[in-house]
């Protein structure tokens, strides 16, 4: 699945993380987290924009990435490894799809795909500004078996906000009015939030938002997390070719909520897009032109590399003392 139709290769180290190519014999200080963008898919070793960026830096810089992860499942991992092996900064790289696998209880409801298990997960309630940590329904392979079940998984997963979010678009049956109003009650809006648009898109918006209210929720317990344990925090926003193109076509943005939540805060955030905004003005190429040479359905080596320069700058004035390149 690599570029030019080669095969990729990864491997991994005894704590999991993807295999430390630069410097694998120091400890580092920088640990990132997140789903396949941040473990890099596609690519093998060597060519993730970890280690483009820690061959520049000259220090290690870990690797903690799992595909198909949520912003949630990454927080936890965070969680996870920084008990036993602690970094001082971390990065956490939030991704187009990541805010709506937050609320995924189940990930076949929404993406179709097998097998998609199901997952730790968090039920929001928008209105109220509130959360709830959900444990995983399934947490053990045996536990899988009640998926064989129709009655069980109907009793489990009949009011799951994502389910009454998908229920018209798979039952292929036009949005009603009543079922607006079970999707808003699910996700914590009013009955008539959204009012001025069409049943569908109303549903539409309730779902990203709710999905986008979810991933404020992981930031502010990673912002806890860092504080606590006295770490340093990024936060990564990067994104699949779709919303790339989007953001260079200056058309409105699906997580502009988002961003303006993120303006009122402390905590670093970098925006790829912007990189990619700045690269693309100096283009004489169209954008689907532009865009390809980057994306294999994840980045490309050279999308990896381009990754790595375009949060360089950000990272190296984060960083005390200056990684060796940059030390006076």
């Amino acid at each position: 699945d690599g570029v030019g139709d080669t095969a990729t290769f990864y491997a991994y180290e005894t704590d999991r993380g993807r295999r430390v190519v630069n410097f694998p014999d120091r400890s580092s200080r920088i640990h990132t987290y997140g789903n396949s963008f941040t473990h890099c898919d596609q690519v093998s070793d060597g060519e993730t924009w970890q280690e483009y960026l820690a061959a520049h830096l000259q220090e290690p810089i870990r690797n903690f990435g799992v595909g198909g992860w949520s912003v949630y499942q990454a927080f936890r991992r965070m969680q996870f490894v920084e008990q036993d092996d602690p970094a001082e900064y971390l990065i956490l790289n939030v991704w187009s799809d990541d805010h709506y696998r937050n609320i995924d209880a189940w990930r076949s409801v929404r993406m179709g795909r097998i097998p998609r298990w199901t997952l730790p997960h968090l039920m929001v309630n928008v209105g109220a500004q509130t959360f709830e940590e959900m444990p995983n329904p399934c947490p053990t392979c045996e536990d899988h078996y009640k998926m064989c079940d129709p009655d069980w998984v109907w009793d489990r997963f009949k009011d799951d906000p994502t389910v009454r979010a998908y229920a018209a678009h798979r039952a292929d049956v036009p949005a009603s009015e009543e079922l607006v109003s079970w999707v808003a009650e699910g996700f914590g809006f009013s009955a008539d939030a959204f009012g001025d648009l069409e049943p569908e898109a109303r549903i539409e918006k309730m779902h990203r938002e709710g999905a986008l209210f979810a991933t404020r929720c992981v930031i502010e317990m990673a912002e806890q997390f860092a504080n606590t344990h006295e770490r340093k925090l990024m936060v990564l926003l990067s994104f699949g070719s779709s919303h790339i193109r989007q953001s260079l076509l200056n058309q409105p943005l699906f997580d502009q909520t988002f961003l303006d939540w993120l303006s009122g805060r402390d905590t670093l955030v970098v925006d790829l897009r912007d990189a990619f905004r700045q690269d693309f003005a100096r283009s004489s190429l169209d954008v689907d032109a532009y865009l390809t040479p980057f994306y294999n359905g994840h980045h490309t080596p050279r999308g990896n590399f381009f990754f790595a320069w375009g949060i360089k700058e950000r990272v190296v004035d984060w960083l005390e003392p200056k990684p060796i390149p940059y030390g006076s």
